[in-house]
């Protein structure tokens, strides 16, 4: 194992005039409008990932895809405004992960059922496409 994986990763807190990237894959998008569809925006147990600007660029938050077995070109790259998401109201947190500084979580989004998608609404309509598909 290299020296890397071992260091403690220190968490910082995250302002909120900074942005963070999410990778957004080709079947979540909208066949004829070409809409992120809500599906991109799921719920999960450690939070939504994101990756932190200050630690990652959109191309390598695109080319992490590879460190899960995944074709980098089956992605897009989005940004999200910190305050806009913390205005909706969610919780933007570092979540370092050995593999990844950057690595950060989008906490609070509600379970898809019973069909609440107003959460992942706003959090589409907040996205600014960096890398399109």
């Amino acid at each position: 194992m290299n020296t890397e994986n071992n260091a403690i990763l220190h968490i910082e807190e995250i302002p909120d005039e900074d942005i963070v990237y999410r990778r957004i894959h080709k079947n979540h998008i909208d066949n004829e409008d070409k809409s992120i569809l809500p599906v991109a925006f799921p719920t999960e147990e450690d939070g939504l990932s994101v990756n932190w600007a200050k630690y990652s660029t959109p191309q390598e938050t695109k080319d992490e895809a590879k460190f899960f077995s995944k074709d980098p070109n089956s992605y897009g790259i989005v940004s999200l405004k910190v305050a806009s998401v913390r205005n909706i109201p969610l919780r933007v947190i570092h979540s370092p992960r050995p593999h990844n500084i950057s690595h950060s979580s989008i906490l609070d989004i509600p379970p898809r059922k019973p069909n609440d998608l107003g959460i992942r609404l706003k959090l589409r309509n907040i996205c600014n496409w960096i890398i399109h598909i």
